[in-house]
């Protein structure tokens, strides 16, 4: 640092990479001071006008949860002329959602949309995933509404979020109709994806849907959990699907999966001893 305060004091430029790098590696280092008063220096002389060196300082006052000052910087960045870009609108959106202040944070996308930087797909998930973690989840559909008005198309992230949200709020109807656009939008469902599914609809008692989607799941290469197939059977014995139920499990085994030690044998017992009931 004592060698580039004497570079900057003495007038040197110093090209974009080098500040940049320096910059975050000191806040990264802890000293913000330091970051503070190279990045001002620098601006002073006019010799900072680069949107990533601004972006740089940035998002470190970001991560030290300075918005006060980040709001202030991106004031600055307009006056002087140097326009904000996608990607300090997103560290901004990241940084307030991170601080549970997401309305903030949706402003933020909102203003980006009327200064022409239009979101991209992940400034949306950002502050879907608020939205859903404070249990806002009407919000959120609503935003995902807007988010496709926009032609910005959710990713597997978006969706995850999303069926993640809904599931755990045992809105299912919501949930699945998220499920069937993912797999239109070509976004194959990942393991997180079918677990929460599979989690909401057992919950829900939707135990055959659960067993349909947890073939599919095999049939994609992925194991359903452990505590996913012993929920499954602790259903299956008490409800009327056993016989169903027998069938499914059996093509799990066609396809390679042996439930014998988690489920057949627990299912085939629910089955015999409803069968010595009805005798």
């Amino acid at each position: 640092i004592l060698l580039l305060r004497e570079v900057v004091e003495k007038g040197f430029i110093i090209d974009t990479m080098t500040l940049n790098t320096a910059i975050s590696t000191l806040i990264k280092a802890g000293k913000t001071e330091d970051a503070d008063y190279l990045f001002h220096k620098i601006t002073e002389t006019g010799n900072a006008q680069y949107t990533s060196t601004y972006n740089t300082y940035f998002n470190g006052l970001c991560r030290a949860g300075k918005m006060e000052e980040a709001c202030q910087l991106l004031n600055e960045m307009v006056r002087k002329g140097c326009a904000p870009d996608i990607f300090t609108y997103g560290i901004m959106i990241h940084a307030l959602c991170k601080a549970e202040k997401v309305d903030q944070g949706y402003k933020i996308l909102c203003a980006m949309k009327k200064k022409g930087c239009l979101p991209d797909v992940v400034c949306y998930s950002t502050v879907l995933n608020g939205y859903l973690k404070a249990g806002r989840r009407e919000v959120a559909s609503k935003l995902v509404d807007d988010m496709l008005a926009d032609g910005c198309k959710p990713d597997m992230i978006t969706y995850n979020s999303l069926i993640v949200g809904f599931s755990k709020a045992g809105e299912m109807g919501r949930a699945l109709e998220l499920w069937e656009s993912m797999i239109k939008d070509d976004c194959i469902p990942g393991l997180v994806s079918y677990t929460s599914l599979l989690d909401g609809l057992i919950r829900s008692g939707r135990i055959i849907q659960a067993l349909k989607v947890s073939t599919e799941m095999l049939e994609r290469g992925m194991i359903p959990d452990i505590s996913i197939c012993r929920n499954l059977v602790q259903c299956i014995q008490t409800d009327d699907v056993a016989l169903e139920a027998l069938e499914i499990l059996t093509k799990w085994k066609e396809i390679g999966f042996d439930v014998h030690k988690v489920a057949y044998g627990d299912v085939s017992g629910g089955i015999q001893s409803r069968q010595k009931d009805a005798s």
